[in-house]
């Protein structure tokens, strides 16, 4: 079951696998939490993630261990039934809507091949941001799959940036021909570039916007991302 609460997942039968191991045993022990530090030249108190050490008795780390399984089912759970989702829309999309799955991309540096020492720290970027498009088309009724990345040396992500790129994207649709009554967004769940007030205020009428779930938004818009950059290299 995906909620642990049955007989046969509980977590507590991790507790009766180690029922030979001394549980008042002190140990050390790293794991990755979010603690309090000290950012930036003014040390401003932030909640940062970092690698920490731990001590306690074997107990201490069971009881951590047995807290972070009860959750991880119904996230995995979750994860997977929207990948499934996605995977569904995108293969059969509705008539007279397009489905846009998007994502920005870690920012490209642009280097020169043969560069002086000096000109390491000095270098410009570039925003990638790919919109990967599905619709039928209205003649032959296919699945159409159209990859449209936005290229801007505007390094501000936000709001304004996605709703610039869309309205380019829509532009270029409608130079060849396809136009569309509804529109599905599927993206991460960044608040400054897609879920907020102000990503809101931008979506179309007749619009939808769908998110993925936390620490899982892992999509075709990351192949895109690395044949564009594999391509800028050479």
């Amino acid at each position: 079951c995906i909620e642990r609460y049955c007989e046969n997942c509980n977590t507590q039968l991790i507790r009766e696998k180690l029922s030979g191991v001394d549980m008042k045993k002190e140990i050390t022990w790293t794991r990755w939490k979010r603690v309090e530090k000290l950012v930036g030249k003014k040390e401003i108190k932030k909640k940062v993630m970092d690698h920490v050490e731990e001590k306690g008795t074997v107990l201490d780390l069971v009881k951590i261990l047995e807290e972070e399984l009860h959750e991880l089912p119904q996230h995995l759970f979750i994860a997977h039934w929207q990948q499934n989702q996605v995977k569904k829309l995108t293969s059969s999309p509705p008539d007279g809507t397009l489905v846009i799955i998007q994502d920005f991309a870690q920012n490209l540096l642009c280097r020169f091949q043969n560069e002086p020492q000096s000109k390491f720290w000095d270098f410009k970027q570039v925003t990638i941001h790919p919109n990967i498009c599905f619709y039928r088309c209205k003649n032959c009724k296919h699945v159409v799959k159209s990859e449209i990345t936005a290229i801007s040396d505007d390094l501000c992500h936000d709001s304004d940036a996605v709703c610039e790129f869309l309205t380019s994207v829509l532009d270029n649709l409608k130079d060849a021909g396809q136009s569309f009554p509804r529109m599905i967004c599927i993206s991460d769940g960044c608040a400054r570039q897609y879920k907020s007030k102000e990503p809101f205020y931008h979506v179309p009428v007749g619009s939808r916007r769908l998110y993925f779930g936390t620490g899982h938004g892992k999509s075709l818009c990351d192949s895109a991302i690395g044949v564009l950059k594999k391509a800028a290299k050479k």
